[in-house]
Order: C-alpha cells, then structure tokens, then sequence
C-alpha cells in the first residue's frame, strides 16, 4: 500500500480474505528466515501485542502471507495508523481486553480493545524494520 518510487500511500481497499500477495510488485516483497517467522508469530499470539483502542482508516503498510507447500494458508494485514490488523482467521490473543457498553433499553454489548499496545507496535514496527520493507515508521 505504499508506493516507494513516489513516497506516497496508495488509496486502495484490502481485506485479508482477498488479499493475493502475487499482485504485489516483485520488489515489495521479502522472504522471511525461519526465526522471523518464529518471532512475528509470537508477536501476533501475545495478549501483550493487543489492548488499545483502534481506529478507522485501515490503510495496512505491512502483509504477511503463510505458504505451507508453496499455498497461502493465512494472510495478515497490519495498518499500524489505526492500531489494527486483519486476518484469514481470527488470533485468539486480540480478544483479551474487554469492556461492555449499557445501550438504553438493549442488553449490554462487549467491544473488545483489539488496538496494538504500545510494547506490540513496537514489536511490529521492529519486524517491519528488520525484514528491509520502505515503509515502516509510525508517522
């Protein structure tokens, strides 16, 4: 989402449901070791990564696609502006942090704080960083 000829964010619209990573310019695109791999599965399966509130623009600068035997078996993409991700599948760890809402006449209503703490942005952008993408600051 981020055009590094241009320095500039591309207005486009991503879901993780729909996201093929071979569209992406050949340029843009990493191969991770093991550890990284390791270490950026950790990151997303912390309760610690998650607690704060999110936001609404969803412009993801980061992507990460699972292959297993040459197949995408999970997508995540990660707006590190509006403190949220999306993925394939839900990651159990965003859930920890709760709080209810009491609507007039209407059963109580739990939201959770899904936005990245201040320990798992830096945990991302670090990632980020590490991994040699071009876009990786929290501007």
């Amino acid at each position: 989402n981020y055009d590094t000829a241009k320095k500039q964010r591309l207005n486009l619209e991503f879901s993780a449901t729909k996201f093929d990573f071979h569209k992406v310019k050949k340029t843009s695109l990493r191969k991770l070791d093991s550890s990284t791999v390791a270490h950026i599965i950790e990151t997303l399966s912390d309760t610690a990564t998650y607690g704060a509130q999110t936001y609404a623009c969803f412009l993801p600068r980061m992507g990460l696609t699972f292959l297993k035997n040459k197949k995408q078996v999970f997508n995540v993409l990660i707006c590190l502006e509006c403190n949220y991700l999306e993925s394939t599948s839900g990651i159990p760890a965003m859930y920890h942090s709760s709080y209810k809402i009491y609507p007039d006449d209407a059963p109580p209503v739990t939201l959770y704080n899904m936005g990245f703490s201040d320990k798992g942005k830096k945990a991302l952008l670090e990632i980020c960083s590490k991994s040699g993408l071009g876009f990786c600051k929290n501007e």
